[in-house]
């Protein structure tokens, strides 16, 4: 069964705060010129809508490329790494953060 969201019947507006791109539209990027337009077109409404965008799945770095180029800013996936414990995943995060940190400051 497809499902389909009208606009229309919610004024134009979308009732939600984040967008979220599912990991089988990411796992065609960027080899798929179908999948590449749709989500570039997702991102595109998105920031005109002043909403957040999510991509899932994102397993490569052609992905991760392909996406931040295109202006999704938030993703998960292995490319990232994988599932642990809290902890560890929290010390992983600040150390990006660091990274970034430093890159923007040298």
């Amino acid at each position: 069964m497809k499902r389909s969201l009208n606009l229309i019947a919610f004024g134009g507006s979308l009732p939600v705060d984040k967008i979220k791109i599912d990991q089988n539209s990411v796992r065609g990027l960027p080899e798929s010129r179908q999948l590449t337009a749709i989500v570039r077109a997702v991102l595109m409404l998105a920031e005109s809508l002043g909403k957040t965008v999510i991509a899932e799945g994102i397993e490569t770095e052609d992905q991760a490329w392909m996406l931040g180029l295109a202006g999704c800013g938030m993703g998960q996936g292995y490319h990232f790494g994988g599932p642990g414990p809290a902890d560890v995943l929290i010390e992983q995060v600040d150390e990006m953060r660091l990274g970034r940190l430093a890159r923007r400051e040298g």
